[in-house]
């Protein structure tokens, strides 16, 4: 009887580590705002323990490398540095995301942290020096949710 609760409550603890584990793709939608359309977003995850590695996609079908992504007591938080073309000019962007896990739900939000010229390394300010606090947290961040599509 012993030897079976013991058992009981080892796959409680292995199902419960299973479902916090992230591995898999994730899909959502960054929603509208202003002149830019909403756009479909992607996430093939690869968690082991509390490192988060893998790829974002975009609507085009690009994929950006994850960086420096950690999952730990219910949040999840990463980097994804991806190319973007601002007129004749291709930018190196620096994206931050910061989450919170609902079963399976992520509830996410995106930063535009950081920009530089893909040729010359140069600084690209992110902030805009004419935009308010809210214009710009209404530019940079957009929080949305990812749903689990295949674990």
């Amino acid at each position: 009887m012993r030897w079976l609760a013991i058992m009981g409550l080892y796959a409680a603890l292995a199902a419960g580590l299973t479902a916090a584990d992230l591995t898999g793709t994730w899909i959502g939608t960054v929603p509208d705002r202003g002149r830019t359309p909403a756009r479909d977003i992607a996430f093939q995850f690869v968690q082991r323990g509390t490192t988060l590695s893998g790829k974002a996609y975009n609507d085009a079908g690009a994929s950006d490398p994850i960086i420096s992504g950690t999952v730990a007591d219910g949040r999840v938080r990463f980097e994804v540095e991806a190319l973007r073309q601002a007129g004749n000019q291709i930018n190196i962007v620096l994206y931050r995301f910061d989450g919170i896990m609902d079963g399976e739900w992520i509830e996410l939000t995106r930063e535009l942290a950081a920009a530089r010229d893909a040729s010359s390394g140069n600084v690209i300010p992110v902030r805009r020096a004419w935009d308010s606090d809210e214009e710009d947290r209404n530019r940079r961040f957009h929080t949305f949710r990812l749903q689990a599509l295949v674990r």
